[in-house]
């Protein structure tokens, strides 16, 4: 019999090399602590420091790992990454019709425009 690897874990990373961060679960009622490993900005496992902890919680880092979304996509353009002046300029168009938007939307357009000058 071998030893029990994690798939996510297997031959990535050695234990000393993780970063630790002792945390509280907040998805039980019973708060207990946990320590979150990381390694180059990843999460790689999530263990009780003393109690209990649910399997929702031991096993939460396999969704963030895979349904992680870093960039912000545009289902209409079918799933490519935009910029953000071309965000502003489709929900101005959507939301144009309600005119207490369109304030929002100029302030916004104003800020775009000074941080691109700066």
């Amino acid at each position: 019999m071998g030893a029990l690897t994690n798939k996510v874990m297997a031959f990535n990373s050695r234990n000393w090399e993780y970063n630790s961060q002792l945390t509280v679960d907040l998805t039980d009622f019973m708060s207990p602590r946990i320590r979150v490993d990381q390694f180059n900005g990843k999460v790689y496992r999530i263990l009780p420091t003393n109690e209990w902890i649910s399997n929702r919680i031991r096993f939460l880092y396999l969704g963030l790992r895979n349904q992680r979304l870093s960039l912000p996509l545009a289902t209409f353009l079918l799933n490519q990454e935009i910029v953000l002046e071309d965000r502003i300029i489709f929900f101005e168009k959507k939301l144009l019709i309600n005119t207490s938007f369109q304030n929002c939307f100029e302030v916004l357009r104003d800020r775009l425009k000074y941080k691109k000058n700066k």
